[in-house]
């Protein structure tokens, strides 16, 4: 039977799929980059630990001990911030303050990440006995006020930066360790850890394939977080003088001195509280980008 002109025949009609809109990425934000403030506070972090580590070897950073100028002098050539109470470089002091307060973020940071996780996982995966156990101790660590417990033990054990991080870490092990148990018994009821079990699965396999994978990205972006939060501890911290002692220099312990020459010298002031806030500031615009692009994109 002859086939009409411009009719296509049930032999040669083919169906294409349904082509994805236009600019409709294959996964919800993909293809995305980090935005112009991530940016900006990677730069600021990036510039800020260059400078704290190559401090020794930069010519305009010296010792942030020594007296080499007058008191409260204003910023100059020799001096870009000017100087403090007693003759010492700011700039110098600031840089060299970055080296307390940076890794001991780093490591209190570290230590609840790793304490929190694994009290986390424990109690979210096996639950029962161990879920109220680990529940309870989780109740009595953050049942003491933070401050408060920081200032104790330094008084007891010492004020190094190593004493200093693992408490600061310490404090913050009961959220991390409840955000990653939250996130373990939601991903330990989906349909692929369900199919993992059945087909035989050891515990310790499913644990690290299938939900460590899952509550990675929660972590990470909450550590970011707990980060500026340790630094504004560790600053009031400083400011009290339960910090590390000086000659070091400490932003906090920048501030508390620079009180009694607020009127005269507010430089000396403004440049540790400028810088403290800016670091704060870029890391909790870090943290959101994360949580932006590895939380809510999966």
């Amino acid at each position: 039977m002859p086939v009409e002109q411009g009719t296509p025949s049930a032999a040669t009609t083919v169906t294409s799929p349904d082509p994805a809109p236009a600019g409709t990425p294959a996964r919800r934000g993909a293809g995305r980059g980090l935005g112009p403030g991530a940016l900006v506070a990677l730069g600021w972090l990036a510039g800020l630990s260059v400078l704290a580590l190559l401090g020794d070897a930069l010519p305009f950073i010296g010792d942030p001990s020594r007296m080499t100028s007058l008191p409260y002098e204003p910023p100059s050539s020799a001096h870009p911030l000017g100087t403090d109470e007693i003759g010492r470089d700011v700039l110098s002091r600031v840089v060299y303050a970055a080296r307390v307060s940076l890794p001991i973020a780093a490591g209190a940071v570290a230590v609840a990440m790793l304490v929190g996780g694994i009290i986390g996982l424990l109690t979210g995966f096996l639950r029962g006995t161990v879920d109220e156990v680990g529940q309870w101790l989780l109740d009595v660590l953050v049942s003491f006020p933070p401050l408060i417990l920081a200032m104790a033990v330094t008084a007891f054990l010492g004020r190094s930066p190593v004493i200093l991080a693992v408490i600061l870490g310490l404090l913050f092990v009961p959220p991390a360790a409840r955000l990653v148990r939250t996130h373990t018994m939601a991903t330990s009821t989906r349909e692929y850890v369900v199919a993992a079990r059945v087909l035989g699965a050891s515990r310790i396999r499913i644990v690290f394939r299938e939900i460590v994978p899952a509550v990675v990205p929660h972590l990470l972006a909450y550590a970011v977080l707990a980060a500026s939060a340790v630094i504004v501890i560790e600053g009031a911290l400083s400011f009290l003088g339960l910090s590390i002692p000086p000659p070091t220099p400490t932003w906090g312990g920048m501030i508390t001195a620079a009180r009694d020459g607020l009127a005269e010298a507010p430089h000396v002031l403004l440049v540790p509280v400028a810088v403290l806030f800016a670091t704060v500031l870029a890391l909790n615009g870090l943290a959101d980008t994360l949580r932006s692009r590895l939380v809510e994109t999966r």
